[in-house]
């Protein structure tokens, strides 16, 4: 923690979400350049606190915050702006982790543990409702690349057959291969391989390339930004 907040200059306030909040942590850096970690007060764990400082860590190593620019003025809608948007935390969010998991595995600390427990949870809940296309894939892709039990793995591909799903699925599993075979070790890296993951997911119905990259100060830091240009068909 120390490290993080030398490199942003201030201490990282900490926040806790009441019971009935949203799940595990988040983070945000504020326009001043403090940098805030809020746990669930149902997850105060080593392992979460751990991730949180993980994401703000990248930052400071340069990896990019996201902008989007559309090819055609008649996509410049809400909606599309919000699947965007959801595309960061059900696409980039598991790269990111996939890049500094083992960062976290040499500090003693089993990185994201309660992965195993929504993938065991999304095989044998019953009740659970049918997430759309986009949500299946995203959620195999994300489950497929953290959970490294591959008896695991294989229990959700055979859920998702069973599901009339294995399209979802095995797109999935392609974007979490593109991952390991990118293996992303720097901010270039990680952009061109969110962006090949998202060519991937919108399988030739719109493409993703990286249009300019810039920077914006945020109190001590300059915080890199990757604007993506995002082409429809």
């Amino acid at each position: 923690m120390l490290e993080v907040e030398r490199g942003f200059g201030h201490v990282i306030i900490e926040r806790v979400w009441e019971p009935g909040g949203p799940s595990f942590g988040s983070y945000e850096i504020d326009a001043n350049g403090i940098p805030t970690i809020t746990l669930a007060k149902d997850d105060l764990t080593e392992a979460n606190l751990a991730h949180e400082l993980m994401h703000l860590k990248l930052i400071l190593q340069g990896y990019p915050r996201i902008e989007w620019r559309v090819s055609d003025s008649r996509f410049t809608t809400q909606e599309i702006a919000n699947e965007l948007h959801e595309l960061l935390a059900t696409i980039r969010d598991p790269i990111e982790h996939f890049i500094f998991h083992a960062t976290i595995a040499a500090m003693g600390i089993m990185p994201d543990p309660e992965d195993v427990g929504v993938l065991t949870r999304y095989v044998y809940d019953k009740s659970r409702p049918k997430e759309g296309s986009g949500g299946s894939i995203s959620m195999f892709f994300s489950l497929t690349l953290s959970v490294q039990d591959s008896a695991l793995r294989r229990q959700l591909l055979a859920s998702y057959e069973r599901k009339g799903l294995r399209a979802e699925a095995l797109t999935g599993k392609a974007m979490a291969l593109q991952v390991r075979r990118m293996h992303p070790k720097t901010p270039k890296d990680e952009v061109d391989c969110f962006s090949a993951c998202l060519n991937i997911y919108w399988a030739r119905k719109r493409t993703a390339t990286l249009l300019s990259q810039s920077s914006e100060r945020r109190g001590n830091i300059a915080r890199k930004v990757a604007t993506l240009m995002v082409k429809f068909y």
